[in-house]
């Protein structure tokens, strides 16, 4: 009887730790874990403009990133160039989003276009664009499609029109990566 206790005893530990083992093993695996890794790259080409192009960004939930700025003048050969981003901190599942500002100016007596073309495969991101607001106003973009025509920047010094694009994390329980171009054809329109 004395050895049926002990084998029972021993029994039962060794079933107590199996279970332990198995509970932090499940706690583990269900710890949140989430690495949010982009890569965006923004380009630009330029024919006959005089202005500016400024961009900021501002992920959900923080400040506004510095401008990064690119100033172009008038030629009759296309001119083109990009704008460097840092890396992208403070992502996260309840900060989900980012958004880009893009300013363009006109130096010049010459109204000019902004044709804006998004590349890129990310099942699990949603980027739209605005000309409203960064709050509202959004259209779903896809890589196939192009906005052209939308920002349109009137003839004279010092007139502006902006451009809004969000990025938007839709799997946020999960690994995710970015990893996107951003294209701005500015040609002047001809004039009247």
């Amino acid at each position: 009887m004395v050895g049926n206790k002990k084998w029972m005893i021993a029994l039962f530990s060794i079933c107590l730790v199996v279970i332990a083992g198995l509970l932090t093993t499940v706690i583990v695996l269900a710890a949140p874990s989430q690495t949010i890794q982009q890569t965006i790259g923004i380009n630009y080409t330029v024919k006959d403009v005089a202005g500016s192009l400024q961009m900021t960004y501002q992920v959900a939930g923080q400040a506004a990133s510095g401008p990064k700025t690119a100033t172009f003048t008038q030629t009759q050969a296309p001119t083109s160039g990009a704008l460097d981003i840092e890396e992208i901190n403070g992502l996260t599942p309840t900060n989900n989003n980012v958004v880009f500002t893009y300013t363009f100016n006109n130096d010049i007596d010459l109204a000019y276009n902004v044709a804006f073309t998004y590349t890129g495969t990310n099942p699990d991101w949603t980027v739209e664009y605005s000309t409203t607001s960064a709050s509202d106003g959004y259209q779903e973009m896809t890589s196939a499609s192009q906005v052209s025509g939308k920002v349109s920047v009137a003839a004279g010094d010092g007139q502006t029109d902006t451009l809004y694009i969000r990025i938007t994390l839709d799997k946020t329980t999960a690994d995710a990566n970015f990893s996107g171009q951003f294209s701005f054809i500015i040609t002047g329109q001809a004039s009247a």
